[in-house]
């Protein structure tokens, strides 16, 4: 997950049930980014009111096309469903 705050902002890490031994704080960098996969440290900063989610686009679905007709779909299993009834094999 990466969150967007203040440039060089410090955030102190008070809770101790759940917390990673060596996790006591957080600082975001020059850019104000922090990067972190740490469950624990992505459910204490979504609650952080001076920390901003920031929601990666998802890449742009992938497109499957037919080799014997213009069928296109964004589904590898709808080509599949089209190849077995429209182009039987032996025809």
């Amino acid at each position: 997950m990466k969150f967007k705050a203040a440039p060089n902002l410090y955030v102190r890490i008070l809770k101790k049930r759940g917390r990673p031994k060596n996790i006591r704080s957080v600082q975001f960098d020059e850019n104000g980014e922090f990067v972190t996969d740490n469950p624990f440290l992505v459910a204490l900063l979504r609650q952080c009111p001076k920390c901003a989610e920031q929601i990666e686009p998802k890449p742009q679905a992938e497109s499957f096309k037919c080799k014997k007709c213009d069928f296109e779909t964004d589904s590898k299993g709808k080509l599949l469903a089209h190849y077995g009834q429209n182009h039987k094999k032996g025809e």
